[in-house]
């Protein structure tokens, strides 16, 4: 009767062990890292119009970008996720005041077929 006994707790053991790797597996193990994320921004001028040339009106660029800083210890050959994996939307709010109820969002949003960058311009 022992045996029969032991026997049982031996298998359930091992089914409770076998979910508990079954689960494991399911769901990726977590990391703790750094994002780094640089935005900058680039002003380009109004020029003048001249005698041959139409003047152009003021502009500017914002561009975010950013990697995820690993140990350079690790393999060399591993593949870097583009900054844009990381997110599934991206949204950047500009003044209303200056920009208009209709204009200040500047929205992302991932879709099936978007390709992976490294930035947003």
């Amino acid at each position: 009767m022992d045996l029969l006994a032991f026997e049982r707790k031996l298998d359930s053991t091992i089914m409770r062990k076998r979910l508990d790797i079954q689960e494991a597996l399911k769901r990726p193990m977590k990391q703790k890292r750094k994002l780094r994320i640089f935005i900058s921004n680039t002003f380009y001028p109004a020029k003048e119009a001249t005698e041959n040339e139409e003047g152009s009106v003021a502009s500017w660029e914002l561009r975010v970008e950013g990697r995820l800083l690993e140990d350079t210890k690790n393999d060399p050959n591993k593949v870097k996720r583009k900054f844009s994996s990381f997110f599934k939307s991206l949204v950047i709010e500009l003044d209303k005041d200056l920009y208009g109820p209709d204009n200040h969002l500047v929205e992302w949003h991932r879709t099936p077929t978007t390709q992976e960058t490294d930035g947003f311009q």
